[in-house]
């Protein structure tokens, strides 16, 4: 092993080193600062397979991004060594894509904050959903995850100019009182299905990521405290409403509840399950909706996620594809 190997090998996973080599950025580089902007939170397996990366060859590169300060290392009990975006990565966005910088904005000191046992996981498991999807659709030449830019670009300019642009209101009667309720999902996917007829090949789910921080119902939906069914009550609605037509351009939209319990991955998961759907049969008189469907967490990393069974609103079981002709 040669010198360089070896100081290489010995810095420190946490603390910012000295690199005698130079670090010339690539485009690959520029693309890892625009995925922890969006997501906050990504590990190496999520990275790579969020770039089509090599995992050797991304763990080889991330150090050297870290050392010099382009992005940031994390550390979680449960997850170990999660990345972040750094100071001199976002002055690189800044640079080359015009993205706002935030003049008093530390990165380093916003991430460290930020690293409590909810909010690091709750990010992680969105992108563990998004990198299943990355690689579902990366095994089928029919099957195209649309780009997020992509979706935003064919919206309303007026949903395009808000500050959060995939949120939806939805306007319920409850107890006879009219209210106006919002949601704000988590993740947003569109798929193309190549082989389908153009009008009817496209299909779009707004992801939830649940690691059980919130109970499923309390006792009215007027609640000012979170609870998961007071979501279902407004994408319900929000469907029945047609929002996803005039919000997001969308002439379809599923739920799909990502479920990551804190104890007991196979029990557990079912465990809240079975409640939500339960919960999800209040919605209309006990049918259940289709709209919604649930899987944990295990499920999608031992499975491809467009070819597995979730579990829909009405206890029954759905694949993501279309069904073969």
């Amino acid at each position: 092993m040669s010198s360089a190997q070896l100081t290489q090998k010995r810095k420190p996973i946490f603390q910012r080193v000295p690199l005698t080599e130079n670090v010339r950025l690539t485009p690959r580089d520029l693309e890892i600062f625009k995925l922890l902007l969006e997501y906050r939170f990504l590990n190496l397996s999520q990275i790579a397979t969020l770039l089509n990366a090599g995992k050797k060859g991304m763990g080889n590169r991330l150090p050297s991004l870290f050392h010099t300060g382009y992005i940031d290392r994390i550390y979680s009990e449960k997850y170990k060594v999660v990345y972040a975006l750094g100071n001199k990565g976002a002055d690189q966005l800044s640079l080359n894509f015009g993205i706002p910088r935030g003049k008093r904005i530390d990165w380093t000191e916003k991430n460290n904050s930020l690293q409590s046992d909810f909010y690091l996981p709750h990010k992680l498991l969105i992108g563990e959903i998004r990198a299943s999807f990355e690689q579902s659709c990366r095994n089928r030449p029919n099957v195209r995850l649309i780009p997020k830019k992509e979706l935003l670009e064919a919206m309303p300019e007026t949903t395009r100019r808000r500050n959060n642009p995939f949120s939806m209101e939805a306007s319920i009667i409850y107890n006879g009182e009219f209210l106006t309720m919002g949601v704000n999902p988590d993740d947003v996917i569109g798929l193309e299905f190549l082989d389908q007829p153009e009008g009817r090949n496209k299909k779009y789910f707004l992801i939830e990521a649940d690691r059980e921080r919130m109970p499923v119902r309390r006792g009215s939906i007027k609640s000012k405290q979170s609870h998961f069914y007071k979501k279902l009550v407004v994408y319900y609605w929000a469907w029945k409403q047609g929002h996803h037509i005039d919000l997001f351009n969308f002439d379809n939209f599923r739920v799909l509840t990502v479920i990551e319990p804190r104890r007991n991955p196979d029990q557990g998961a079912q465990k809240r399950i079975n409640t939500m759907i339960e919960e999800n049969k209040n919605l209309n008189d006990g049918k259940g909706s289709g709209l919604f469907l649930f899987a944990s967490k295990k499920n999608i990393k031992e499975q491809d996620i467009l070819e597995m069974q979730w579990q829909t609103g009405q206890g029954e079981l759905s694949r993501l594809l279309f069904k073969a002709n």
